[in-house]
């Protein structure tokens, strides 16, 4: 094991998602994934025992033959030689990105609630759609100063939001962040996605969210958040949201599934091509414009009733 007492781990909870033992953390010093010695013990375990020659000396040559190779390999397939391209990046290797979806799938179906293993999957499965998204804002001037400016939708502007008009869309904003408790600050900064604009990409999607549920009037109980999911699939094309609607649907009432599919994902289907394009806009210069006036000028086909509450 690295030597260095300088560690980052991946915080995505992975012990939660995978065998027990897998408590991979992220080596600052050696820009690799380390594996505890549990793991390494128990990969060689079924070939260092030996029921007909239990002698110390052959069990241990055994083991020193054996452990040096093991270790190397296990580090091997979980070591990425690139080095981090920003403040909170963690490179992955193949082997490592695959376990990691798979872990935080598998967690974020046990738990939608678990934002920070949607947040990993959608940023281990995402890249395609991340790089249209970035030719989207390229192709617009907005999209290209925000792309070059990297604004964040934080607490300072959620503060300037909570002064404005009633009726104004950031006063609706801030309200539905007050009223449930929400902090702007809160959202996971992007780990996984290899590119640095592109993890910004990632990350303003991220932030956005809250306002579609705003602008698109959708709640945040389950059939509003699978309806916003549903309508983020069709407008961003983002793997993470198709499989949080086909997962997260196991978890409904028969009420609810039928709903989910007869009423909300052929609303999303539809809202997401009548819209203009949603991703290249700078919200913040909007917050103090009429909601009314702007789901009209940005053709919002608001969501069926039935998700306004939590």
């Amino acid at each position: 094991m690295c030597q260095c007492t300088s560690f980052r781990p991946c915080n995505v909870h992975l012990p939660s998602c995978l065998p027990e033992g897998w408590n991979v953390s992220w080596c600052l010093s050696t820009r690799s994934f380390e594996v505890p010695c549990t793991l390494e013990t128990d990969l060689l375990s079924p070939m260092s025992g030996d029921s007909h020659h239990n002698s110390p000396s052959r069990s241990g040559m055994r083991s020193s033959a054996l452990r040096s190779p093991t270790r190397a390999l296990v580090r091997t397939l979980f070591t990425s030689e690139q080095a981090p391209l920003y403040a909170t990046h963690v490179p992955l290797s193949p082997v490592a990105r695959a376990l990691l979806s798979a872990g935080a799938a598998v967690g974020a179906l046990a738990s939608p609630a678990r934002a920070d293993l949607v947040a990993t999957l959608g940023e281990t499965t995402g890249r395609a759609a991340f790089e249209r998204m970035r030719e989207r804002m390229k192709s617009s001037e907005t999209g290209r100063k925000l792309l070059r400016e990297r604004p964040l939708l934080n607490s300072s502007v959620l503060e300037h939001c909570g002064s404005l008009p009633e009726g104004t869309f950031g006063r609706s904003y801030a309200s539905f962040m007050k009223r449930r408790g929400f902090d702007a600050d809160a959202r996971p900064p992007v780990r996984f996605v290899d590119d640095e604009e592109l993890a910004y990409v990632a990350f303003r999607v991220r932030q956005v969210h809250d306002l579609w549920h705003v602008l698109f009037g959708c709640g945040t109980n389950a059939l509003g958040e699978l309806a916003l999911k549903a309508f983020e699939f069709s407008h961003t094309g983002l793997p993470m949201a198709f499989l949080s609607v086909a997962g997260a649907q196991v978890r409904l009432s028969r009420y609810q599934r039928r709903r989910l599919f007869t009423e909300y994902v052929p609303w999303a289907l539809l809202a997401g091509r009548r819209a203009v394009d949603l991703v290249p806009i700078a919200y913040e210069d909007h917050m103090h414009r009429d909601l009314a006036s702007l789901r009209q000028q940005w053709r919002i086909t608001p969501a069926p009733p039935g998700t306004e509450h939590r």
